[in-house]
């Protein structure tokens, strides 16, 4: 008799939020729109592009066949190659290899570390690498 009364009273309480929830007005959900720029922006975020550097043939001829700002005082040639400033002694306005070594920033003197921040100045003028395009 206890579970009749129950199953009554559970039937009774279904009814009454089956009523309920019939006269709630659903509300249409709409779907999620991306236009492109949103898109580019979330994608942004994450750097797929750019964390892939193809190295190709002609990247390849580029990076051996480019030319080098080479600045030349007192005898000596100086140059930049790959990140490392290099000097070499000059002969009939050639370079000559075999006397190519890094220049040593440690133990020189003041008057011979002012000559080389003017070296590295003048081989590094118009390569802006802070890519800065000047809008504020």
């Amino acid at each position: 008799m206890e579970f009749m009364f129950g199953a009554i009273f559970m039937l009774v309480v279904l009814l009454f939020f089956g009523k309920i929830m019939k006269q709630t007005k659903v509300t249409r959900v709409l779907p999620v729109v991306y236009s492109q720029s949103r898109t580019n922006q979330i994608n942004n975020q994450y750097d797929f592009v750019k964390s892939i550097k193809k190295i190709t043939q002609s990247s390849q001829d580029f990076r051996q066949n480019s030319m080098l700002k080479v600045i030349t005082i007192d005898g000596l040639a100086y140059w930049i190659e790959e990140n490392v400033l290099y000097q070499a002694e000059i002969i009939n306005r050639n370079i000559i290899q075999e006397t190519k070594k890094k220049v040593d920033t440690h133990s020189i003197n003041g008057v011979e570390l002012d000559k080389i921040v003017f070296v590295v100045d003048k081989l590094t003028k118009g390569n802006d690498d802070s890519s800065n395009t000047g809008n504020k």
